[in-house]
Parts: structure tokens; C-alpha cells; sequence
């Protein structure tokens, strides 16, 4: 009897092991892309004023035309083309292997230089300016495999005025 009971247990356990390990894997995965960015203070030195406000705001106005119930705001659409098709930085196959590689949150402020001219409330650290980030994520295997893919990003553009 002893020996009865022993392999029902064992049997019982083979069982209840097996039902877990069939489990499904979760539908859904968070995946942080905060790792392995490239980032350099400064535009191109040919870029001159092509990212000037005056520039790109009938491309960045849009941006926000879904957040109003302002008809004539709603109404605003993106012109034709693309402010930044022939900046360097933003091509596809541009050279970034230069660039400083870190991860995100950065704050480029930190890195310096301290200077005792600049305001006391910025820690005497130059905060402003251009800065460009660049990530590559390869996605295109995933969207063939039927999965989908969706991000929370965050855009900045902050320029200075002189």
C-alpha cells in the first residue's frame, strides 16, 4: 500500500509539473530600448539655419492638431516632404560610430565642461543647445512574425535662440 500511495504522488506531481510547464508564454513582453544610443552634442556644420523654428514649425505645428477641439488647429496637415531628407544625421546609412554610445535617461549637461560664467541654477553646467540621438531597432521580424509593436517615446526640440 505504502508503495501505491508513493507512485501516486509521483504521478500526481509528473502531472501538475507537465500542466505548469504548458502554460503558454505571456502575450505580451515590455522591452526597455533605453540601451545602446548613440548621442553628439551640435548639428552638422553645414546645416546653417535648416532647423530653424521658422524653418520647420509648418512640420512640427501637426504634431499636436489630434490633441484640439479647435477646428482651425485640427485642420493644420504636415507639408510634402521632409525638413531633415538631407541632414547627414538623420540618414539611414549615416556613420554614427563616432558617437558617444550610452544609455537613456542622459544628460549631456553633466558630462561639462563647469564653467563659473554660466547661471548658478544650471550647476554652472551648459545644458543648451543641439543634441543628436540615434538608435537602430531591428523590428521587421517581429512585424513578419505577426507581432505588434508599440512605443512610448518621447521628442524634444528645443532650440536657443541668440
Amino acid at each position: 500500500m505504502g508503495g501505491q500511495c508513493q507512485f501516486a504522488i509521483i504521478i500526481s506531481l509528473l502531472i501538475s509539473t507537465s500542466v505548469f510547464s504548458a502554460e503558454k508564454s505571456p502575450t505580451r513582453e515590455r522591452v526597455s530600448l533605453n540601451s545602446g544610443w548613440r548621442f553628439t552634442k551640435g548639428d552638422p556644420d553645414v546645416i546653417g539655419d535648416q532647423l530653424s523654428y521658422a524653418n520647420i514649425k509648418d512640420w512640427i505645428l501637426p504634431t499636436g492638431s489630434a490633441l484640439t477641439k479647435e477646428v482651425a488647429v485640427a485642420a493644420i496637415k504636415r507639408p510634402v516632404g521632409n525638413p531633415v531628407s538631407e541632414i547627414a544625421y538623420a540618414q539611414t546609412d549615416f556613420d554614427d560610430s563616432q558617437w558617444r554610445l550610452l544609455n537613456l535617461p542622459h544628460d549631456w549637461a553633466i558630462s561639462g565642461p563647469f564653467k563659473q560664467e554660466y547661471p548658478g541654477e544650471t550647476g554652472k553646467l551648459e545644458w543648451w543647445g543641439v543634441g543628436w540621438y540615434r538608435s537602430i531597432w531591428s523590428w521587421l521580424s517581429l512585424m513578419r512574425a505577426g507581432k505588434y509593436i508599440w512605443t512610448w517615446t518621447v521628442r524634444c526640440l528645443m532650440r536657443q535662440s541668440g
